[in-house]
């Protein structure tokens, strides 16, 4: 898997626990230190932004992008307000997101 390492499996009777998946992103060195943003605070703004676009696209639904975005629901739902972009809910999600809470 190209780009993707498994990290922390673990096993209990022979079933899989928690799996995490994760994915590096190359940057151009050129483009990274252009980033007019502290150099402390880039990680977290990256994950924020590509959460954020990834929910705008409905390509992850609310509580997976949060996730990504490692905030809040309540500052997750801020700074979706602060880009305008309206909360998509439809039954599917809710589903997942029942499912991911348990």
């Amino acid at each position: 898997m190209d780009g993707f390492q498994m990290k922390g499996s673990q096993t209990l009777n022979n079933r899989v626990i928690l799996q995490t998946i994760m994915a590096t992103i190359e940057i151009d060195e050129e483009v990274y230190e252009a980033l007019r943003i502290p150099e402390a605070e880039r990680p977290q703004t990256m994950k924020e932004e590509l959460a954020v676009s990834l929910y705008a696209r409905d390509v992850l639904s609310f509580g997976k992008a949060r996730t990504l975005a490692e905030l809040s629901t309540r500052e997750f739902q801020e700074l979706l307000g602060e880009r305008q972009i309206p909360r998509h809910y439809t039954e599917a999600e809710l589903a997942e997101d029942l499912e991911y809470a348990e």
